[in-house]
């Protein structure tokens, strides 16, 4: 069963932001850019290189869903400053 989004910040795994349209369409545009540098490094045989970009494309836009509907993810393992 998947927690709900009510559940995730009780937890404090996701929390409540401010839109930012900007960085969304920045993580979007840095997103594709990804694809397409990931596509080219694919054709050119770098099958790793690819695979992390693809990632990398897919973490990103996945971030710019939730920051398009004000949430965050808090990561794990981050040491505070």
């Amino acid at each position: 069963m998947m927690p709900r989004i009510d559940d995730l910040i009780r937890r404090g795994s996701v929390q409540r932001v401010p839109i930012d349209a900007r960085a969304v369409t920045r993580l979007m545009r840095d997103a594709m850019q990804h694809l397409d540098t990931a596509s080219a490094g694919l054709e050119g045989g770098d099958l790793a290189g690819a695979f992390q970009l693809a990632y990398d494309a897919a973490r990103k836009s996945l971030t710019a869903l939730a920051l398009s509907r004000g949430l965050r993810t808090k990561g794990e393992g981050r040491t505070q400053r």
